[in-house]
């Protein structure tokens, strides 16, 4: 394992704020008690419900938060203002109804410090519901006991489960930049993930095993909860597009691959719980979803056991 650095990383986090009045205090107070923090940057997208005011009562009392406003963009062009107004080594993202533990930059100083070859960091999380407080206390303890390590096949393991999400991500700003595009604005899932990914196929990607991030499940409005929507994200699509390119760096294919197919199913499955049989058959047929065999083949005899159950009881 690499040694750690010395040196002390400077870290702004972005906070995108969209009618959030009920959650964004909790969420401001959670970054103020990281010891490592620069800046807190709020970009407040044209809210309506006095969350920009609260903030702005925030940062009167404290010099580190810094409010943005701008009439509403969406999501991705809140985190991009908020990108390019940030000063700082690295630059983490903290959504306004979420919260940092105790520690979050910490351990991803930590993390810089002992591969700072490493451009997407980050940590474990837990869903949460209800009262902020209750929530903190209950994970105040968690702990394991070799938390860090650099990801050995960041697309394999996504495939299986996003063991790290915006809320509990940093990244080395430099390494953002060099993308040439950041957030892709008027997107409204699944944006996050695309700037993910396109680090990780440059760079090494480093994880902690802490869990040092709460993502609130309940809030209302949140995108996430509302699922039946869901098509093809556009992340993925564009994935499958540099996948087919020849210089798609080679160690990432097989998990690309992987991660592709485990969308497509994880949206057949989705169908055919609401269902639309039709629908997920066509998921399932689709060439992309047969790079997780073992996965495919559990969601298509699920499908057709489905299928025969639901035409069953239509003749009976």
């Amino acid at each position: 394992m690499a040694a750690e650095r010395t040196y002390s990383p400077s870290f702004d986090v972005v906070m995108p704020l969209y009618n959030k009045l009920a959650y964004v205090e909790e969420a401001i107070r959670s970054v103020l008690a990281q010891a490592a923090l620069h800046a807190l940057i709020v970009v407040d997208d044209g809210s309506t419900d006095g969350g920009a005011e609260r903030v702005e009562e925030l940062a009167r009392e404290d010099a580190r938060i810094r409010l943005l406003r701008q009439p509403n963009a969406g999501v991705s062009a809140a985190r991009n203002r908020g990108v390019r107004a940030s000063t700082a080594d690295y630059i983490a993202f903290l959504d306004a109804d979420d919260l940092y533990l105790p520690g979050f930059l910490q351990q991803i100083a930590a993390l810089a410090g002992r591969y700072p070859e490493a451009g997407l960091l980050g940590t474990a999380y837990r869903r949460f519901s209800g009262e902020a407080a209750s929530a903190l206390s209950a994970h105040a303890s968690d702990s394991v006991a070799e938390p860090a390590r650099l990801v050995p096949a960041f697309f394999e393991e996504w495939s299986r489960g996003s063991f790290i999400f915006t809320s509990s991500i940093c990244v080395r700003r430099q390494a953002l930049l060099d993308l040439g595009s950041l957030f892709p604005d008027g997107e409204r899932l699944g944006e996050d993930q695309d700037v993910w990914f396109r680090l990780a196929e440059r760079y090494p990607v480093a994880a902690s095993a802490r869990v040092l991030a709460l993502y609130r499940v309940d809030a209302a409005g949140s995108l996430t909860t509302n699922t039946a929507l869901i098509g093809v994200l556009p992340c993925y699509t564009r994935l499958s597009e540099r996948l087919s390119r020849p210089e798609y760096p080679p160690q990432h294919r097989r998990g690309a691959r992987r991660a592709l197919a485990s969308h497509y199913l994880n949206l057949a499955v989705m169908r055919i719980e609401a269902g639309e049989f039709a629908a997920a058959s066509m998921l399932v047929a689709h060439r992309y979803a047969r790079g997780n065999p073992f996965y495919w083949l559990r969601v298509a005899m699920r499908l057709i056991r489905c299928t025969l159950m639901s035409a069953t009881r239509k003749a009976a």
